[in-house]
């Protein structure tokens, strides 16, 4: 079949777990509720953990990262920097189509007002990253994400498209600055109409933070609900068809927007996240993972193995070996992908 939808696909990457450097492992101590079910507490710089998670992002069908240096390019003693070169040189070693290109997101020095200072962190970006093949352009000119204060929306490079992100959507939606190109992340709590990008946020928990206020954000989306908002979301997101599709964040477990498979643990500060259940009560860790895979094989069709259901119907049917079969309830550890009511299924036994 054709194509039912052709937005790339981005998702934001965090570089900063260290856990075997004392400054970093406080990222994991203080503020994580969970770890990585396959690695527990990692170092994003481990070539065992990036080269598994870029092998996973690239048969998954991510088209680009967004590196998170969103606090300072040296911040974390430069670690944050440090693990997210050795990220870059192995994309970079790997070559078109054997990887995700990678762009940068960038907003401390602009946010805190050091606008030549951060130009300088600009030109030095480009020359050392920007005309790299990999590097992920947005039409036409390298792509640079800034993560800042709507007071400096208004920025611009020559030698960059750029791209607006801020903490919650829906605060600024309605910015005249961001119509049309919308803003490019961090958590998807509603959507700029018409934008270029649809966000997708599977939950956001921020209040068990080591660093949180009474203000802070909250949205428990999804924890106990089968990862239902998540599926709307991506339901939403292919239906409407935008040129791209964000996803908040791979791995950012203080914040409980990462996708990566996890398993709930107990910080510094007693707090433990919620994990990630199907319908019948079974702990599955790479929930996330399973519909983000199976939205995006979406583009083309329908993955084997995967159940799925008609958004305004009630049959469950599972794809194998190229023909769909109605069973009589979820299978379990599965999660239900649910299909937008004009998508074309090429089985006439159906």
């Amino acid at each position: 079949m054709a194509s039912y939808y052709s937005s790339q696909i981005g998702i934001w990457y965090f570089s900063w777990w260290g856990h075997d450097n004392p400054e970093t492992a406080l990222h994991w101590q203080r503020e994580a509720g969970a770890v990585s079910s396959r690695f527990g507490e990692y170092s994003a710089g481990d070539p065992e953990v990036y080269k598994f998670q870029l092998d996973w992002m690239q048969k998954a069908g991510i088209d680009f990262i967004i590196f998170e240096i969103t606090n300072g390019w040296e911040a974390d003693s430069g670690v944050i920097k440090n693990n997210m070169d050795a990220i870059v040189s192995e994309i970079d070693r790997r070559g078109p189509g054997q990887a995700p290109q990678y762009a940068f997101a960038l907003g401390g020095e602009l946010r805190y007002g050091y606008i030549r200072e951060h130009e300088m962190l600009v030109q030095d970006l480009y020359e050392k990253y920007g005309t790299r093949p990999m590097y992920y352009k947005w039409k036409g000119k390298p792509l640079l994400i800034t993560f800042t204060d709507p007071d400096y929306f208004f920025w611009t490079s020559r030698l960059f498209n750029v791209r607006n992100s801020t903490g919650v959507v829906s605060q600024w939606a309605k910015d005249k600055s961001v119509q049309k190109k919308g803003l490019w992340g961090f958590t998807f709590d509603a959507q700029v109409p018409d934008s270029e990008v649809y966000g997708i946020t599977p939950c956001h928990e921020a209040n068990h933070l080591w660093i949180a206020t009474p203000d802070t954000h909250k949205w428990d989306f999804d924890r106990g609900e089968h990862g239902s908002r998540y599926i709307r979301s991506w339901l939403d997101a292919i239906k409407k068809d935008r040129p791209v599709i964000i996803i908040t964040s791979y791995n950012d477990f203080s914040e409980e927007t990462a996708i990566e498979a996890f398993t709930p643990r107990r910080n510094s500060e007693g707090y433990i996240t919620a994990p990630l259940i199907d319908y019948y009560g079974n702990e599955v860790p790479d929930w996330y993972e399973k519909i983000t895979e199976a939205y995006i094989a979406l583009k083309h069709g329908l993955s084997e193995g995967y159940q799925y259901r008609f958004e305004n119907g009630s049959r469950i049917f599972i794809y194998k070996n190229g023909r769909c079969e109605t069973i009589p309830e979820p299978l379990p550890r599965q999660p239900i992908i649910l299909l937008p009511d004009d998508y074309v299924i090429q089985d006439d036994s159906f």
